[in-house]
């Protein structure tokens, strides 16, 4: 179409040169978004100072995980959520308040009871429902006051929660980060402004404990070896590792936790998982999982017996989504567990190797494909991703 369109070389060069230019101004236009998504807010940083340091909460103490008793769940009605609140509720005593995107309380229950059915949690974990112990709360973490009736609402919340487990996330692996988008749907609203929210609230009130819900796919930065440090990242660095907008949302979301951290946020857990699937004793995972990108990009590509091309020397880990839960609640609840970050990984990963002899015991051709927007439109055109 450019040779078509630009038959002389003057033309075609010109237009060439336009195109570059867009290119540079959309990475300095990105690497602005970024240098201001970075930040934290002063607000925010004042208050974990304050909080640290102010004389006012010196008398403040926060209780050891292993003398909680409220939790607050976001992401309750997710895959890896729903099997957090079943654990949550088989292996604890706590009373858990589940933030739930609804009108009503009556609402949010029908949706965390429809989460366990979709996923079949009742019949993995057998988990009660207790309305004794689990509390909805209608609201939304990219809504200020998480979207609360009221500062009275709110206030009661962050004054008897003693941690906090967010797990909400938008997963979508074509959306771009953008700031052109700044609807609450959007990766920016739900994953970095929401954790923002979820921050404010961390701070609110006594002290609370957090634990934060990442990826491997955040990470920017591998070490000798291939290892991954289990560190904050920093905004310079900042590299081709983050291949879409939910990797860098998520490495967005680790800068700002690891600043909360050093203005005074003091018990912290940010695990970063694996690819989350299947429960370890049956298997299943919803082919309608829409909490599941990785698991709709393999159901896709294989309908187009088209895949992206894959590492076959590290991979892609896998984890049970129980044993996922499990660890998660062994390092926010173990009275010795120390703070900061933990990459959640496995001793085998799938490689395209392994993917290409899975494909060939099926009979299927097929094809292993570069990532390009070609294959990424084909991809979207053919399912929501």
């Amino acid at each position: 179409m450019a040779l078509q369109e630009n038959r002389t070389l003057r033309s075609l060069s010109t237009h060439l040169a336009n195109l570059l230019n867009d290119v540079r101004e959309e990475q300095i236009q990105m690497i602005e978004v970024l240098r201001s998504d970075c930040a934290l807010p002063d607000d925010i940083r004042t208050a974990f100072e304050q909080q640290c340091a102010g004389e006012e909460y010196q008398g403040l103490t926060m209780p050891g995980p292993s003398n909680f008793t409220d939790v607050l769940l976001t992401g309750a009605t997710g895959f890896l959520g729903s099997h957090l609140l079943a654990q949550l509720l088989n292996k604890t005593m706590l009373r858990v308040h589940c933030l739930v995107r609804a009108a009503s309380v009556g609402d949010g229950q029908a949706r965390l009871q429809a989460a366990f059915e979709k996923f079949r949690v009742f019949e993995a974990e057998s988990p009660i429902l207790d309305a004794s112990r689990v509390h909805v709360v209608p609201g939304d973490v990219a809504k200020d006051g998480l979207g609360l009736p009221s500062l009275e609402a709110y206030a009661s919340l962050s004054g008897c929660v003693d941690a906090v487990i967010h797990c909400a996330v938008k997963s979508n692996h074509i959306e771009a980060y953008s700031a052109v988008d700044s609807s609450e749907d959007s990766l920016r609203s739900q994953n970095v402004f929401g954790l923002l929210n979820i921050l404010r609230f961390v701070v609110a009130g006594q002290p609370k404990a957090f634990c934060h819900a990442s990826s491997l796919l955040a990470v920017a930065k591998v070490g000798e070896g291939g290892l991954i440090p289990e560190n904050f990242p920093t905004l310079d660095e900042y590299s081709p590792l983050l291949q879409n907008g939910y990797s860098i949302s998520k490495w967005v979301g680790e800068i700002l936790v690891g600043q909360a951290v050093r203005a005074g946020l003091r018990a912290v857990k940010v695990i970063r998982y694996p690819s989350i699937w299947g429960h370890s004793q049956t298997g299943f995972i919803s082919l309608d999982n829409s909490h599941n990108h990785g698991w709709k990009l393999l159901t896709t590509s294989a309908r187009l017996r088209k895949f992206p091309h894959m590492d076959n020397q590290n991979g892609i880990a896998i984890v049970p989504v129980d044993v996922a839960a499990a660890l998660t609640l062994e390092l926010l609840l173990k009275d010795t567990a120390e703070n900061g970050v933990y990459n959640m990984t496995t001793e085998t990963a799938v490689t395209q190797r392994v993917m290409e002899q899975v494909m060939a015991e099926r009979g299927v051709q097929a094809e292993f494909l570069p990532r390009s927007e070609e294959h990424t439109s084909e991809l979207q055109s053919h399912h929501d991703l």
